[in-house]
């Protein structure tokens, strides 16, 4: 089909109706069709012209999209709406021009019309939506109606051939982007409707030289080409491809946030009297290489000179108190000097370096090389101090510095070692967060804390010295420093935060200190060359935290000695530690949390303390070598799936003198286990933990032996010396199983 006509007796084009006939050349839409509907000749890619009658008053969502070989398009008189991408992608259409009753053009409608040159937008449109003409590259004139109220964002993004544009009198509204990467755009004139514009309505328009203003607009005004408010107290945009150097006229005393953002042709700004300096205000200005301010200003914000990889020298010469710097406004890697004259009582340079007067380096620039001496006048490293300084390799503390503040030397990437003297007390949050050359960290005796993340991804740290007054070290503080070999915690730490040195995997041995009061979740967890865990008394500690030490998979033993003093071992515990083969739990531990050895493929050894009263759910699940397994008295409590799929288990012992409380499928998946084994009391009706587990044989065996005995081996079961006071007999009731027999033979042999 090549060719069709719809006639007359036709009112609607039904969705997707001629959708895909990519043979389809004309089509001749009857006067009496009021509505095209959705996608209702998208795809039809040799499809030429289309006229759309006089009736019609919608033209669906992608009607025409994709008809790549479309060169006009006759869109009649009283379409009222045209939707969303329409006739996008429509490469070859040439020009179009919207009727004046058309009041809403949906997002995108005309987007990657490459071939499109020419738009004339009727006067009810009102709203000129998100990516309505975006990518259109070859388009070089566009006359936009009077009527017309907003530009959104995206407007007339990539619209490379348009070099300049009338926004006529009724706009009052130009969004973000709107004109994003016109890089052929030179001249823009604005009518005297504006009520907001947004500093990066022109982002990205390379060869802007000039932003014009009607003299008549009631909010902004234009100096040159450069937009301010109107009391031109506030510089709002600068034309991004205006080159050279500028200075801003007298009377100005803020830059605004984006101001100058990705202005890539100027290379430097001047200032009299300035106050402010906005958030991002110069942020990505790549050729931008000196700021001087004279007479100001009073604060400098956030992100100020974000990026600007050309800044080498920024100079502050004030009579008026600089009162606020913050410490990111100089994110450039290139910056060599920050100079400020002035006795001020907030800020001083000292060789360059950004200090504030409460005696911190504020700033050092990031394009310094080598290594820096802090002299002993400073009493802080301030947050972001030496932030992105990829080639500072050395930094040595003044005598005087007392706090290294967060994020202080975050992202140092050149930073190979520090030594924290002895006059510091606290490490803050972040403060070498990815130091990726950072090999050696020698932690002076006077520090009590190490914030969260404090080296965190210093992938290469081996050496670590921790200083004998630390107490405290935050979460994720040596989180994936995979380098780090064995150190020795001082006998005054109290806390090691979560995942504190999760994924350590160069770890051997740990030895956690007696004054331990918290370790944190994950701990130690994926710590994959650990060998060695001494888990020390614990005299404060409550719980054996949950998942400290899970996939720390090259352990072979644990042992917690009579002496230890948290009543539980954590959920998760030793998770997955597979070459786990045995655990002696003893002191003063009361339970077995859930999942607390899930996983523990080689454990063969598990030796319960006396003093455990609860095992909770899945504690032992999945530890497929486990052969047997002895309960002592005490335990009171055991939920379900506790030993589920333990392949190997073959013998279960139980030595309280009255059932526990048990949840069924305890044993699920056990295929090996041949006994439950329950000491005879009066009390006893009943093995329920055979008995609700569907096990066959119950074997009566001794009482548990004396409180003193702080676990039970296996050799504490032996037979009974006289036979009148045992019996052995069938869970269920029926007769004794071969394996029960030979047990009472032996039992009787025993005897004699």
């Amino acid at each position: 089909m090549t060719s069709v006509t719809i006639p007359d007796s036709v009112t609607t084009l039904g969705a997707a109706a001629f959708e895909g006939c990519h043979n389809l050349e004309s089509v001749y839409i009857s006067a009496n069709v009021t509505e095209i509907g959705d996608f209702a000749f998208e795809g039809c890619n040799k499809l030429q012209r289309a006229v759309i009658g006089d009736k019609c008053t919608r033209v669906g969502d992608s009607a025409f999209a994709n008809c790549g070989s479309l060169e006009s398009v006759v869109i009649g008189d009283i379409v009222q709406t045209i939707g969303d991408h329409a006739f996008a992608y429509c490469s070859m259409l040439k020009s179009v021009t919207i009727p004046s009753n058309v009041e809403e053009i949906g997002e995108g409608a005309f987007a990657f019309c490459e071939g499109l040159d020419s738009a004339i937008i009727g006067t009810k449109v009102s709203e000129l939506t998100s990516y309505v003409f975006s990518a259109c590259s070859n388009l070089k004139k566009v006359v936009i109606g009077e009527g017309l109220n907003k530009i959104q964002p995206y407007a007339f993004a990539g619209c490379s051939g348009l070099e300049s544009i009338i926004i006529p009198d009724s706009v009052n509204l130009i969004n973000i982007s709107a004109f994003y990467e016109c890089t052929g755009l030179t001249n823009v004139y604005i009518g005297q409707g504006l009520s907001e514009l947004n500093p990066e309505a022109f982002y990205g328009c390379s060869s802007l030289l000039r932003i014009d203003v009607d003299e008549r607009c009631a909010l902004y005004e234009s100096i040159d080409g450069v937009v301010f408010d109107k009391d031109k107290k506030t510089l709002v945009c600068f034309p991004s491809g205006r080159p050279g150097d500028y200075v801003v006229p007298a009377g100005v005393e803020t830059i605004g946030s984006k101001a100058f953002s990705y202005c890539n042709s100027v290379t430097s700004v001047s200032a009299v009297g300035l106050k402010t300096i906005k958030e991002n205000a110069f942020d990505n200005c790549s050729k931008l290489e000196t700021i001087s301010i004279k007479e100001g200003p009073e604060t400098i914000e956030e992100n100020s000179f974000y990026s600007c990889n050309g800044l080498k020298t920024v100079n502050i010469s004030s009579e008026v108190e600089i009162q606020t710097i913050h410490n990111r406004a100089f994110q450039s890697r290139n910056l060599m000097d920050i100079n400020v004259d002035g006795d001020g009582d907030f800020y001083t340079s000292i060789d360059g370096v950004l200090i504030s007067r409460r005696a911190g380096v504020t700033r050092y620039p990031p394009g310094r090389k080598g290594s820096y001496v802090i002299p002993n006048s400073i009493k802080s490293v301030d947050s972001y101090a030496f932030e992105d300084c990829d080639d500072v390799t050395s930094v040595t503390l003044g005598k005087r510095v007392k706090y290294i503040r967060s994020n202080a030397f975050y992202h140092a990437h050149g930073l190979e070692s520090i030594n924290v003297t002895d006059t510091v007390v606290d490490i803050g949050a972040e403060a070498f967060l990815d130091c990726v050359s950072l090999t050696s960290a020698f932690i002076g005796n006077s520090v009590i804390s190490i914030g969260a993340s404090a080296f965190d991804g210093c992938s290469v740290l081996t050496t670590l010295k921790l200083g004998s007054s630390l107490e405290t070290i935050g979460h994720h503080a040596f989180l994936n420093c995979e380098k780090l070999e064995d150190f020795d915690f001082d006998d005054k730490l109290e806390e090691i935060g979560d995942n504190a040195f999760a994924n350590c995997v160069s770890l051997n041995t740990v030895t956690l200190p007696d004054s331990l009061r918290i370790l944190g979740n994950s701990a130690f967890s994926h710590c994959t060359g650990m060998v060695t865990l001494n888990p020390g008394r614990g005299i404060e500690l409550d719980k054996f935290g949950m998942s400290s030490f899970e996939y720390c998979t090259s352990l072979k033993s644990v042992t917690f000695e009579d002496n230890f003093w948290p009543t539980r071992i954590g959920e998760y515990a030793f998770d997955h530690c597979v070459n786990l083969t045995s655990v002696v739990i003893n002191g003063n531990i009361t339970e077995i949390l859930e999942h607390a050895f899930d996983s523990c493929y080689s454990l063969v050894t598990v030796l319960i303390g006396s003093d455990v009263e609860e095992i909770r759910e899945s504690a032992f699940v999945d530890c497929i070598s486990l052969p047997n397994i002895i309960i002592p008295g005490n335990v009171k409590d055991i939920e379900e799936d506790v030993f589920f799929n333990c392949t190997s288990l073959q013998t279960v012992t139980y030595l309280g003198a009255k059932n526990p409380s048990v949840a069924t499928e305890i044993f699920g998946n056990c295929d090996s286990l041949k006994y439950v084994c329950v000491t005879l009391e009066p009390e006893y009706e009943g093995n329920v933990l055979a008995e609700q587990n569907g096990l066959y044989d119950l074997l009566y065996c001794l009482p548990e032996p004396s409180s003193s005995a702080s676990f039970i081996s296996s050799s504490s079961i032996i037979p009974p010396e006289s036979s009148s006071s045992y019996v052995l007999e069938s869970a269920h009731g029926i007769v004794p199983s071969l394996v029960t027999l030979v047990a009472i033979l032996a039992a009787l042999l025993f005897m004699f």
